[in-house]
C-alpha cells in the first residue's frame, strides 16, 4: 500500500494538477523573457490566469476576461492594442489555428495536457 501511494504521489497526481494550473505555462513564458506581453484567451476562458497575468489580461469592457473566437480576432486586438508580441492560452484542439495563421508567426511555449501557451508576431 505504501509503495502504491508513493508511485501515485510521484507520477499520476503531477499529471492531473499539472493541467488544473496554468503555472507551468507562464512559468516556461517567464524563461523566455515574456513576463509583461498581453495575455490573450481563443476558445477558452481560464480564471487562474488572473493570478499569473494580473494586469495583462484583455477584457470586455465590463472587466470580464475576453474569449477570442479565430486568430483573425487575435490579430484585430493585437492591432487595436498595438501589441507587438502576445501570448495566448488555447485548448489543444484549436492549438493548429494559431500556428497555421498566415496572419500570425507562432510558437508554440508549452502545453499542459489541456492548454498551451502561443507566443504570436504580427507577420
Amino acid at each position: 500500500m505504501f509503495f502504491t501511494t508513493i508511485v501515485l504521489a510521484a507520477f499520476v497526481v503531477p499529471r492531473f494538477s499539472s493541467a488544473e494550473t496554468v503555472k507551468g505555462l507562464f512559468e516556461a513564458a517567464n524563461k523566455r523573457g515574456l513576463t509583461t506581453e498581453r495575455v490573450f484567451t481563443l476558445h477558452t476562458i481560464s480564471h487562474s490566469t488572473e493570478f499569473y497575468a494580473a494586469g495583462r489580461l484583455l477584457r470586455e469592457p465590463d472587466g470580464k476576461l475576453k474569449k477570442l473566437y479565430n486568430p483573425s480576432e487575435v490579430v484585430s486586438e493585437m492591432q487595436r492594442t498595438n501589441t507587438k508580441t502576445a501570448l495566448v492560452l488555447v485548448p489543444l484542439e484549436y492549438q493548429k489555428q494559431l500556428t497555421d495563421s498566415v496572419q500570425l508567426r507562432s510558437e508554440v511555449l508549452q502545453n499542459n495536457g489541456e492548454l498551451a501557451i502561443v507566443a504570436v508576431k504580427l507577420k
